[in-house]
């Protein structure tokens, strides 16, 4: 599993998406200040792109 911190969560998701990988878990707004989505990549990695709210 990678976790990388991106400029936005969202726009790396869609694009991510695009490129036929599968949302795990949507964006969303953790209690622990990040913006966090988790998508499987074609290659069946996990990715956490997560983006700071402050």
């Amino acid at each position: 599993m990678l976790h990388v911190y991106v400029p936005d969560v969202d726009a790396v998701t869609a694009r991510a998406v695009a490129a036929g990988a599968v949302v795990l878990a949507p964006a969303a707004d953790m209690p622990y200040g990040l913006r966090q989505s988790m998508l499987r990549d074609p290659f069946r990695h996990v990715w956490v792109l997560l983006t700071p709210l402050t």
